[in-house]
């Protein structure tokens, strides 16, 4: 089903609507519901309308980033939070693709960052050096960093 030509409303109603049948397919008993073509093509419509509406969202905020060119940043995952400190150098974003920064490490973290494919246009698939200006996808595992 063509689920990128609805609006936002529409899928969201289409959602409603394929949860309140599968309950009450659910309502006639568990082992009939789940050989039930129509229980398997509501969970199929679920399923793709959530990932359209999650695309939609992603999209919605991919070129949303909270840095700027010269913030200090951390990556704030795998306890690298205190281990880390960073120097954004350039911003991206293209279409689908979320926001990219290009970072440079003053204190590099010992677990890293996954590398943007950015980089890997530009560097090839080679081993990477994080010693120099990388790209990395723009996430909620980078902060900025506040000093205390």
């Amino acid at each position: 089903m063509p689920f990128k030509n609805l609006s936002t409303e529409e899928l969201q109603h289409r959602l409603a609507t394929c949860r309140a049948d599968i309950e009450k397919l659910r309502n006639y008993g568990a082992s009939w519901a789940l050989d039930c073509r129509e229980m398997q093509i509501n969970e199929d419509n679920v399923f793709h309308i959530n990932n359209e509406l999650r695309r939609r969202e992603r999209e919605a905020n991919s070129h949303n980033s909270i840095f700027k060119v010269g913030d200090l940043i951390i990556f704030n995952a795998a306890g690298m939070r205190k281990k880390s400190l960073g120097l954004v150098i350039e911003l991206r974003g293209y279409g689908d693709d979320p926001t990219a920064i290009k970072v440079q490490w003053a204190i590099i973290p010992k677990y890293k960052p996954r590398v943007h494919n950015l980089h890997y246009a530009e560097h090839g698939y080679g081993q990477h050096d994080h010693s120099g200006p990388v790209w990395y996808q723009d996430g909620d595992w980078f902060e900025t960093f506040k000093k205390k």
